[in-house]
């Protein structure tokens, strides 16, 4: 696969303005499920980074409680969550009548991990520039990569129905909250009580 950054930076164009045929373009991808791992670790680790960029730069990023003061679980959480979704995306894909692969499903939601990356650069840009407004910002990178994930899903597994995907992993969503709440629970976090 050619990484460089002008080939990264069409295919970002294209996911955000024609997604289903990045989607097809990201499917396609022939590489090693090992090297696939390493692009999920990579997405793990470079989220880890900025999140703690974030915290450094943001007013409230003290009180972010453990999670915020501890990158390394704050990285397993994220690399057990997210793949937890490839997992959820393939075998309910396929328990719907899906056709894709586990290793297209990893490198599918290593894409969009990558593409939210993009979305939590533009939010730190945003703390420095215009403070208030990079709630907007969170906001909108989680709508947008909804919709990403739907049409990505979509492609996938060649599904029709775009509001059953929805509702697919909306239910997927939930389940993996609920598992990992109960992780964390065992682990010792608890949600902070307000003041």
């Amino acid at each position: 696969m050619d990484t460089s950054l002008s080939t990264l930076t069409a295919l970002l164009r294209e996911t955000l303005s024609d997604p289903r045929s990045a989607a097809r373009r990201v499917i396609a991808i022939d590489m090693p499920d090992a090297a696939r791992w390493q692009a999920l670790l990579l997405v793990v680790v470079l989220s880890v980074i900025l999140v703690q960029v974030a915290l450094m730069i943001s007013p409230g990023g003290a009180a972010m409680g453990p999670m915020g003061a501890a990158p390394v679980q704050a990285g397993l959480l994220q690399g057990v969550a997210l793949v937890m979704m490839v997992a959820a995306v393939h075998f309910i894909g396929r328990a719907m009548g899906g056709s894709g692969s586990f290793g297209q499903a990893l490198i599918v939601i290593v894409w969009l991990q990558f593409v939210t990356l993009c979305f939590q650069i533009l939010q730190i840009v945003t703390l420095i520039i215009v403070p208030p407004l990079a709630g907007v910002v969170a906001l909108a990178s989680l709508a947008v990569f909804l919709w990403l994930l739907v049409s990505f899903v979509q492609e996938l597994h060649g599904f029709r129905s775009r509001a059953l995907v929805f509702v697919m992993i909306l239910m997927s969503f939930f389940a993996i909250a609920f598992v990992l709440s109960i992780a964390l629970a065992m682990l010792g976090f608890s949600v902070p009580e307000p003041a």
